[in-house]
């Protein structure tokens, strides 16, 4: 789990620290009921709440500090804060740069099915060989994914991250906080059609992942999916393959190998 300064956290988040009293931050939450002593509290605007509303029970439940959104006023003068213009994006950045520090050798998994199949039997096959975090559950969204990992322990090796996706450009909002070694695309299904349009846009949403390798990564795909055959073909993806020099490994269901 992330432990820092809170003028570290808001370096890392590249926001203004008001009222710095030197304490160590330990891990971050974004509901207040999650909150213990030494949390960064992550007030988050949702449809129908927004998490600044709670600021009073974070603190009584032993919040360090908090990000705060800068166009929400007055500030609460019982905590100190980092003011940061969204706080998500905030919480991202600290992954991000936590992540860096840490720099395990991370795995992207996405697909319509079999993310968190997959990501379970990596972690068990990694934590065989090395110390090996994952994703707990599903949390692969634009704030589960940073926050899993600041739960990461400074001793990690590898990293087993699960990456959903509902629309274009979220898949590659995950890879920009979490840069992959490895990706793995598991299938193409037809969930969140209505924003993707058809099995081959969503397609070519998942095919963000790849964009997210480092050079010499690896890339694994269901063959079976036709659509990521179409894909892998466009002129601009074999040139990203071939200028990063990407191991692509097809797999497939119907043999069960890779």
């Amino acid at each position: 789990m992330i432990r820092k300064t809170i003028r570290d956290l808001a370096a890392m988040a590249g926001g203004v620290l008001i009222q710095d009293t030197g304490a160590v931050v330990k891990g971050a939450v974004t509901d207040s009921r999650q909150v213990v002593p030494g949390s960064l509290y992550v007030p988050v605007i949702g449809a129908r709440v927004d998490g600044h509303d709670f600021i009073a029970q974070a603190v009584q439940a032993g919040a360090a500090a908090a990000l705060w959104q800068k166009d929400h006023t007055p500030l609460p003068a019982d905590v100190p804060l980092i003011l940061v213009d969204d706080t998500v994006k905030a919480l991202q950045n600290i992954a991000r740069a936590y992540l860096h520090e840490l720099h395990p050798y991370t795995i992207g998994i996405t697909g319509s099915n079999g993310k968190t199949s997959a990501k379970d039997m990596m972690k068990a096959v990694f934590s065989r060989h090395c110390v090996t975090q994952a994703t707990p559950g599903n949390r692969n969204s634009e704030i589960g994914l940073p926050l899993t990992i600041l739960e990461f322990d400074p001793g990690i090796e590898a990293a087993v991250l699960e990456m959903g996706m509902e629309n274009f450009g979220e898949i590659e909002t995950l890879v920009d906080i979490a840069p992959l070694d490895a990706a793995v695309i598991t299938s193409i299904g037809s969930a969140h059609m209505e924003n993707l349009g058809s099995k081959q846009g969503i397609a070519q949403a998942k095919m963000e992942i790849l964009r997210g390798l480092r050079p010499g990564g690896t890339f694994l795909y269901l063959a079976d999916a036709p659509e990521l055959a179409v894909e892998l073909q466009k002129p601009e993806t074999r040139r990203f393959i071939e200028e990063n020099d990407i191991t692509v490994i097809p797999f497939s269901r119907r043999t069960c190998t890779m």
